[in-house]
């Protein structure tokens, strides 16, 4: 009996794979990089000011200069607010 569980969840596994890897003809702009990139340059699901030189977000950051991040300490205005406090 339990061979059968085996193979049931086995046959689900490969069902699930099948469906979720990455495909690389759907995906041709994807780089792929070694391990020790991600360690150097990505952090907490963010990378750390990296931008290749052939990306197309690199000639936009040039151009329009830094992006501008809220700290904690900030306190962010909502649509909601301003438009209730008019």
């Amino acid at each position: 009996m339990s061979i059968i569980k085996k193979i049931k969840s086995q046959y689900e596994m490969w069902k699930v794979t099948k469906y979720t890897k990455r495909r690389s003809t759907m995906t041709p702009e994807f780089e792929q990089k070694d391990p020790d990139f991600y360690k150097q340059n990505y952090v907490n699901g963010v990378y750390l000011n990296y931008a290749s030189p052939d990306s197309p977000t690199s000639s936009k950051r040039d151009s329009r200069g830094s992006v501008k991040r809220h700290s904690k300490s900030q306190k962010i205005i909502r649509c909601s607010e301003t438009y209730n406090s008019c």
